[in-house]
């Protein structure tokens, strides 16, 4: 991951632990914390205090834990290297969406907001359309990416795959951010898994047809004229 990545990504969690042992000091640890959640007159989340506003930091670290270990497995270890702006992008992604959600979280507690699933949709709208940005900056590997037959054969199908998905994922990113504010409640879910899944369902399926294209090519240039 690129330095610049690693910085913003170590400070997002210390902001993201601080914050949640700030909230602490204004409660008892073993205290019961109820949150309203879509506006509802019912208290739908509850859990004691410490768990509350440690569990999304302590998830972020296991984040970036699984992250660093990649290498020690990766069989394509010169292309995960190639890869590492898009995997930084993907980590700051992650990050930046649980220390929102902690932000939500915390705010709620002290109820200055109710929950609404229209702020994470929002927010992971924009995940997507930083992470489609790099997302034609990784090579292949093992780790990371869209992994299917086609792009593990082929590193012109693994390029051709990904630039297609950035886009799409810039698209679907910018489609999500709308409909958290004109949808809600089961459509809002839907268009959320819509838009979450569509990029690489069809990134997928193109991988595919770019394999039978660069078979097809081979085919008719067996000695290697193009």
């Amino acid at each position: 991951m690129p330095r610049n990545f690693k910085i913003a990504a170590r400070a997002v969690i210390s902001i993201n632990f601080l914050m949640g042992l700030i909230a602490l000091t204004f409660f008892d640890l073993n205290t019961i914390i109820e949150l309203k959640y879509f506006g509802q007159n019912e208290n739908d989340i509850s859990a004691v205090a410490w768990i509350m506003f440690l569990s999304l930091p302590v998830g972020s670290v296991i984040v970036m834990l699984i992250f660093r270990s990649v290498h020690f497995f990766e069989g394509r270890k010169e292309n995960l290297a190639k890869s590492k702006p898009y995997i930084g992008a993907e980590v700051i992604s992650i990050h930046s969406i649980i220390l929102y959600m902690q932000i939500l979280l915390i705010g709620a507690a002290f109820g200055l907001w109710i929950l609404k699933a229209s702020y994470i949709v929002f927010a992971m709208g924009i995940a997507m359309i930083f992470g489609g940005n790099y997302m034609p900056k990784s090579r292949s590997n093992t780790s990371t990416g869209i992994q299917t037959r086609w792009t593990m054969k082929s590193e012109n199908v693994w390029i051709k795959t990904h630039r297609l998905a950035g886009r799409l994922f810039i698209l679907c990113g910018v489609l999500m951010m709308i409909s958290a504010y004109i949808l809600s409640g089961k459509q809002l879910a839907y268009s959320l898994f819509g838009f979450a899944f569509a990029p690489y369902l069809i990134a997928v399926v193109m991988s595919f047809f770019y394999r039978r294209q660069e078979l097809a090519a081979d085919a008719n240039d067996p000695v290697g004229m193009r």
